[in-house]
């Protein structure tokens, strides 16, 4: 019954690799959770600095690396890289602005 449940919310384990795959097309409770809860959770406890009460996921040469081996396309993170390198007055918000617009447009989503 639980099974039934998640493949019906449609997240998918990729059972090589042990990451969590989500489909473009979410389940509309997925999304509100997306939009509404994760997001804004990320933004201020993740992505925002240390100095503000957040982790600073980017703030670091090697949190931005780490972050950036999330994305698992090498040509992806070479390209994101380089261009947070060139930005370094950043903040994290705006190099996860950048990754996402990247990302976007390598896969053409919405």
């Amino acid at each position: 019954m639980r099974s039934a449940v998640a493949e019906y919310l449609n997240p998918k384990l990729n059972a090589a690799t042990g990451r969590l795959t989500v489909g473009r097309d979410l389940h509309p409770s997925m999304e509100k959770a997306l939009t509404q809860e994760l997001h804004p959770f990320f933004k201020k406890s993740i992505l925002a600095p240390e100095a503000d009460g957040g982790f600073g996921m980017t703030d670091t040469p090697e949190r931005r690396e780490k972050m950036l081996g999330l994305l698992g396309d090498e040509s992806l993170q070479a390209k994101v890289a380089a261009k947070w390198e060139r930005h370094t007055e950043w903040t994290g918000m705006q190099r996860w602005e950048h990754m996402t617009k990247e990302i976007q447009a390598q896969y053409k989503m919405r």
